[in-house]
């Protein structure tokens, strides 16, 4: 058998069968043969693996002609080896035009453009009302909170959290006078952080070592901490060093406060620390190395709502046994 003359004066894989879809307005979609079967040794019948043709540029399996189509937007087209695709569209060009070996595949139809802008400003729309609520929430949480900070009050709090930094602001515009201990929080140093923002404020601070906890514990009057997640139980997910703040302040009969917006409660029930998914303790470029996670060091821990004395929340100040109860409304 001859050798395949390359490049060929027509397609390989042409068939009088095959119909050609040009710009303007979408017929009905024919029914198309499928026509000979794909010749492997054909250059052209080769599935790509490449998805985004930029538009515009002739297509490698429709030579010579030039898409005038808009492309689908970025994400949405499918390599040629989804195996699920029709055989008349699976080895068409991977991001350009109409395909000229088949029929336009139903997601490049122009009106899924159109739901697609339309979508796109109803996201807008949606990210715009939830940073609004978040903003209201920490204001309404700070509003709750502030009381419970009384004059001369020395408060211990860990890493640095917005909605703790929003509550301390809302005390100091209420005319108290307190100072704050803040850990060093390691291994990113939060605490600086923390420390920096409550300077501006002219709060009195003092940054302490992760390992001083339990030495300054006896000398503050409540512990005020946010938190990244609220779990069903009422327990909280927070910057590692979180528990063992909490274990302490439970073993000297000090107050522990979290203050977290409703949209950190999740659907989880840890009962200790090998409970909290692993996407959770560890960073996502840790857990795609697939090194061995004994070596490294979690960024977050779980405390049990029996060390918890209050949350107060955009829902109002709950006791941890009544967050399930506002979880199951959240969700229901």
């Amino acid at each position: 058998m001859s050798p395949r003359p390359w490049p060929p004066s027509a397609p390989c894989w042409a068939s009088s069968s095959r119909t050609e879809v040009g710009p303007g307005p979408l017929p009905a979609a024919p029914r198309v043969s499928p026509g000979p079967a794909p010749d492997p040794a054909c250059p052209q019948e080769r599935p790509s693996r490449a998805c985004g043709t930029a538009c515009g540029t002739p297509s490698t399996r429709c030579p010579g002609w030039t898409p005038r189509w808009p492309c689908p937007p970025a994400g949405s087209c499918s390599c040629a080896s989804s195996a699920s695709r029709p055989w008349s569209t699976r080895y068409g060009p991977p991001c350009s035009a109409p395909l000229c070996r088949g029929t336009l595949p139903p997601h490049w139809h122009p009106s899924v453009f159109q739901d697609y802008s339309k979508c796109k400003e109803i996201m807008i729309e949606r990210g715009e009302i939830f940073l609004r609520k978040v903003s209201l929430s920490r204001n309404k949480i700070a509003k709750l909170c502030h009381p419970f900070i009384r004059d001369g009050a020395r408060i211990l709090t860990h890493a640095y959290s917005r909605v703790v930094l929003r509550v301390l602001e809302a005390a100091v515009e209420a005319k108290k006078r307190f100072s704050v201990y803040v850990t060093e929080s390691q291994p990113d140093q939060a605490g600086q952080k923390m420390a920096k923002a409550l300077r501006k404020l002219n709060i009195p601070v003092t940054v302490i070592l992760d390992a001083a906890v339990g030495y300054i514990m006896e000398k503050v009057d409540l512990v005020l901490v946010g938190a990244e997640g609220v779990v069903e139980s009422g327990g909280i997910i927070n910057k590692i060093g979180t528990n063992q703040i909490a274990v302490c302040a439970k073993a000297q009969n000090k107050p522990f406060y979290v203050v977290a917006e409703s949209f950190k409660f999740v659907r989880l029930f840890p009962l200790n620390q090998q409970d909290v998914p692993d996407r959770f303790k560890y960073k996502a470029d840790t857990l795609k190395t697939g090194q061995n996670l004994t070596e490294e060091h979690p960024w977050i821990d779980y405390t049990s709502p029996s060390l918890i004395t209050l949350l107060f929340t955009d829902l109002g100040v709950l006791t941890p046994s009544a967050v399930s109860d506002e979880l199951i409304k959240l969700y229901l």
